[in-house]
Protein backbone atom coordinates (compact mmCIF):
# COMPACT_ATOMS: atom_id res chain seq x y z
CA UNK A 1 0.00 0.00 0.00
CA UNK A 2 1.11 3.53 -0.69
CA UNK A 3 -0.45 6.91 -0.03
CA UNK A 4 1.07 10.17 -1.17
CA UNK A 5 -0.23 13.69 -0.53
CA UNK A 6 1.37 16.46 -2.58
CA UNK A 7 -1.57 18.89 -2.79
CA UNK A 8 -0.60 22.49 -3.63
CA UNK A 9 3.07 21.74 -4.30
CA UNK A 10 3.31 23.03 -7.87
CA UNK A 11 4.98 19.83 -9.07
CA UNK A 12 3.78 20.48 -12.66
CA UNK A 13 3.83 17.89 -15.42
CA UNK A 14 7.59 17.39 -14.96
CA UNK A 15 7.12 16.34 -11.34
CA UNK A 16 4.18 14.14 -12.29
CA UNK A 17 6.36 12.39 -14.88
CA UNK A 18 9.09 11.70 -12.30
CA UNK A 19 6.51 10.43 -9.84
CA UNK A 20 4.99 8.22 -12.54
CA UNK A 21 8.34 6.60 -13.31
CA UNK A 22 8.76 5.65 -9.65
CA UNK A 23 5.17 4.42 -9.28
CA UNK A 24 5.40 2.33 -12.44
CA UNK A 25 8.11 0.23 -10.81
CA UNK A 26 5.79 -0.86 -7.98
CA UNK A 27 4.06 -3.57 -10.00
CA UNK A 28 3.07 -5.67 -6.96
CA UNK A 29 1.14 -2.78 -5.41
CA UNK A 30 -2.52 -3.49 -4.60
CA UNK A 31 -3.59 -0.16 -3.08
CA UNK A 32 -2.50 3.33 -4.09
CA UNK A 33 -3.68 6.78 -3.11
CA UNK A 34 -2.34 9.82 -4.93
CA UNK A 35 -3.55 13.18 -3.66
CA UNK A 36 -2.16 15.55 -6.29
CA UNK A 37 -4.70 18.36 -6.42
CA UNK A 38 -3.68 21.86 -7.57
CA UNK A 39 -0.29 21.04 -9.07
CA UNK A 40 -0.52 22.17 -12.73
CA UNK A 41 -0.03 18.60 -13.88
CA UNK A 42 -1.93 19.09 -17.18
CA UNK A 43 -2.51 16.45 -19.87
CA UNK A 44 1.15 15.45 -20.13
CA UNK A 45 1.33 14.67 -16.43
CA UNK A 46 -2.00 12.86 -16.54
CA UNK A 47 -0.69 10.79 -19.45
CA UNK A 48 2.46 9.89 -17.52
CA UNK A 49 0.40 8.87 -14.50
CA UNK A 50 -1.84 6.79 -16.77
CA UNK A 51 1.18 4.91 -18.14
CA UNK A 52 2.33 4.20 -14.57
CA UNK A 53 -1.15 3.04 -13.54
CA UNK A 54 -1.22 0.65 -16.51
CA UNK A 55 1.79 -1.13 -15.00
CA UNK A 56 0.00 -1.71 -11.67
CA UNK A 57 -1.82 -4.84 -12.79
CA UNK A 58 -2.48 -6.03 -9.21
CA UNK A 59 -4.33 -2.90 -8.08
CA UNK A 60 -7.55 -3.53 -6.22
CA UNK A 61 -7.93 0.02 -4.87
CA UNK A 62 -7.14 3.33 -6.60
CA UNK A 63 -7.60 6.80 -5.13
CA UNK A 64 -6.61 9.59 -7.50
CA UNK A 65 -7.18 13.27 -6.73
CA UNK A 66 -6.30 15.44 -9.72
CA UNK A 67 -8.60 18.37 -8.89
CA UNK A 68 -7.52 21.71 -10.37
CA UNK A 69 -4.71 20.52 -12.65
CA UNK A 70 -5.45 21.94 -16.13
CA UNK A 71 -6.55 18.55 -17.45
CA UNK A 72 -8.95 18.38 -20.41
CA UNK A 73 -10.48 15.56 -22.44
CA UNK A 74 -7.07 14.36 -23.66
CA UNK A 75 -5.87 13.79 -20.11
CA UNK A 76 -9.21 12.22 -19.20
CA UNK A 77 -8.84 9.84 -22.14
CA UNK A 78 -5.35 8.78 -21.03
CA UNK A 79 -6.62 8.09 -17.53
CA UNK A 80 -9.68 6.28 -18.85
CA UNK A 81 -7.56 3.96 -20.96
CA UNK A 82 -5.43 3.00 -17.95
CA UNK A 83 -8.38 2.59 -15.58
CA UNK A 84 -10.18 0.40 -18.11
CA UNK A 85 -7.26 -2.04 -18.08
CA UNK A 86 -7.22 -2.58 -14.31
CA UNK A 87 -9.09 -5.88 -14.24
CA UNK A 88 -8.69 -6.52 -10.49
CA UNK A 89 -9.93 -3.10 -9.38
CA UNK A 90 -12.60 -3.29 -6.64
CA UNK A 91 -12.58 0.27 -5.33
CA UNK A 92 -11.96 3.59 -7.09
CA UNK A 93 -11.93 7.19 -5.95
CA UNK A 94 -11.46 9.54 -8.88
CA UNK A 95 -11.59 13.29 -8.33
CA UNK A 96 -11.22 15.59 -11.33
CA UNK A 97 -13.19 18.71 -10.43
CA UNK A 98 -12.08 22.18 -11.52
CA UNK A 99 -10.42 20.95 -14.71
CA UNK A 100 -11.43 21.43 -18.34
CA UNK A 101 -13.08 18.05 -18.84
CA UNK A 102 -16.28 18.13 -20.87
CA UNK A 103 -19.04 15.59 -21.43
CA UNK A 104 -16.82 13.60 -23.83
CA UNK A 105 -14.09 13.24 -21.23
CA UNK A 106 -16.57 12.13 -18.59
CA UNK A 107 -17.97 9.60 -21.03
CA UNK A 108 -14.47 8.11 -21.53
CA UNK A 109 -13.99 7.84 -17.77
CA UNK A 110 -17.39 6.34 -17.04
CA UNK A 111 -16.88 3.84 -19.86
CA UNK A 112 -13.53 2.82 -18.36
CA UNK A 113 -15.03 2.39 -14.91
CA UNK A 114 -17.78 0.28 -16.43
CA UNK A 115 -15.20 -2.16 -17.88
CA UNK A 116 -14.07 -3.07 -14.37
CA UNK A 117 -16.50 -5.82 -13.48
CA UNK A 118 -15.04 -6.31 -9.98
CA UNK A 119 -15.79 -2.74 -8.87
CA UNK A 120 -18.06 -2.54 -5.87
CA UNK A 121 -17.13 0.87 -4.46
CA UNK A 122 -17.06 4.00 -6.63
CA UNK A 123 -16.39 7.57 -5.64
CA UNK A 124 -16.30 9.80 -8.72
CA UNK A 125 -16.33 13.59 -8.96
CA UNK A 126 -15.84 15.83 -11.96
CA UNK A 127 -17.12 18.99 -10.34
CA UNK A 128 -20.72 18.70 -11.56
CA UNK A 129 -21.89 15.55 -9.86
CA UNK A 130 -20.57 13.37 -7.08
CA UNK A 131 -21.05 9.63 -7.04
CA UNK A 132 -20.17 7.89 -3.82
CA UNK A 133 -21.82 4.50 -3.77
CA UNK A 134 -21.34 0.86 -3.12
CA UNK A 135 -22.75 -0.83 -6.20
CA UNK A 136 -23.19 -4.05 -8.05
CA UNK A 137 -22.85 -4.41 -11.83
CA UNK A 138 -26.58 -4.09 -12.59
CA UNK A 139 -26.82 -0.81 -10.70
CA UNK A 140 -23.90 0.71 -12.58
CA UNK A 141 -25.77 1.00 -15.88
CA UNK A 142 -28.53 3.07 -14.23
CA UNK A 143 -25.95 5.16 -12.42
CA UNK A 144 -24.06 5.77 -15.66
CA UNK A 145 -27.18 6.92 -17.50
CA UNK A 146 -28.14 9.27 -14.68
CA UNK A 147 -24.64 10.69 -14.39
CA UNK A 148 -24.14 11.33 -18.11
CA UNK A 149 -27.59 12.88 -18.45
CA UNK A 150 -27.02 15.20 -15.51
CA UNK A 151 -23.52 16.15 -16.68
CA UNK A 152 -24.74 16.98 -20.17
CA UNK A 153 -27.55 19.15 -18.78
CA UNK A 154 -25.10 21.02 -16.54
CA UNK A 155 -22.74 21.61 -19.44
CA UNK A 156 -25.58 22.92 -21.63
CA UNK A 157 -26.69 25.23 -18.83
CA UNK A 158 -23.18 26.66 -18.51
CA UNK A 159 -22.99 27.26 -22.27
CA UNK A 160 -26.32 29.11 -22.20
CA UNK A 161 -25.12 31.28 -19.33
CA UNK A 162 -21.91 32.12 -21.20
CA UNK A 163 -23.91 33.07 -24.31
CA UNK A 164 -26.16 35.30 -22.24
CA UNK A 165 -23.15 37.03 -20.72
CA UNK A 166 -21.62 37.60 -24.15
CA UNK A 167 -24.88 39.11 -25.43
CA UNK A 168 -25.04 41.59 -22.54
Amino acid sequence: NIGLCLVDNDISYAGAKLLAVAIGKLDKLTNIGLDLGNNKINNDGAGSLAVAILKLVNLTSLYLNLVDNDINNFGARYLAFAIGKLGKLEKIGLYLGNNEITYDGVEYLVGAIEKNKNLTDISFNTGFLDIDKKINNREFEDLKKMFLKYYKEEQQQQQMQQQQLQQN
